[in-house]
């Protein structure tokens, strides 16, 4: 796989980075696909070898009201609501050495602050509703 060229403007930071790889701070978000892009990847600057696909709740026909706590919304140093983009990890699980049917982790989205690329994964808890 050959890395993307890093642009700023696509870099967000993580500063508690991502469940399970939170030594991983910076990433690059960007499209494989050409115009219309679904799907987006996730690729840590620090170990190439670690890529994440994402996709909008929308993409999924799903619809999240999610609660940030003024710590979450400190951290991303969000002060317009407007500016928040959430992504939801993606995924094919493997049996039998078969792929199955695209997977998204619904329970802990990403949450983006687009105007200071900072960015969280925020586990959702009794306030948060999917639909």
């Amino acid at each position: 796989m050959t890395m993307p060229t890093v642009q700023s403007d696509n870099t967000l930071s993580f500063p508690h980075g991502l469940i399970g790889y939170e030594q991983h701070n910076q990433f690059q978000l960007f499209s494989p696909e050409s115009d219309n892009p679904t799907v987006f990847e996730l690729q840590s600057l620090t170990d190439h070898g670690l890529a994440l696909s994402v996709v909008s709740p929308e993409a999924l026909k799903l619809q999240l009201s999610i609660t940030l706590t003024d710590e979450e919304s400190e951290l991303l140093e969000l002060s317009d609501p407007h500016d928040v983009v959430v992504a939801l990890i993606v995924y094919k699980p493997i049996e039998n050495d078969v792929p199955q049917t695209m997977k998204a982790i619904v329970k802990a989205p990403i949450i983006i602050n687009s105007k200071s690329k900072l960015a969280i994964q925020k586990q959702l808890g009794e306030l948060d509703t999917i639909n």
